[in-house]
């Protein structure tokens, strides 16, 4: 059923919205290097 593709859905963007910031971070501190 859609449901569960919308709960994995939802899961993946909060995971994503949590890992996005420090991968920004990251990067930028890579970068500035």
């Amino acid at each position: 059923p859609n449901w569960i593709g919308y709960e994995a859905y939802k899961l993946f963007k909060k995971i994503y919205d949590d890992l996005s910031p420090s991968a920004n971070k990251y990067f930028e501190s890579v970068y500035e290097e």
